[in-house]
């Protein structure tokens, strides 16, 4: 069960999701929808090689 949130929950998951609903929406002439569906895609790709930090880390870029 645990392998299966982990798989759900995955960037890349949801980037080939997003990317078949935007083709879906592209296919039924929603140009505007589908391009939003293709930003989240793309968006959850860049997401999903982004690199994790430690807790301790110091930098700016870190810092939230």
């Amino acid at each position: 069960m645990e392998k299966i949130k982990e798989l759900v929950n995955s960037s890349l998951t949801k980037c080939v999701v997003s990317m078949v609903i935007g083709a879906l929406l592209l296919m039924q002439k929603d140009v505007l929808y589908a391009g939003i569906a293709f930003g989240v895609g793309i968006r959850e790709f860049f997401l999903a090689f982004k690199k994790e930090c430690s807790k301790n880390c110091k930098r700016d870029c870190c810092s939230k």
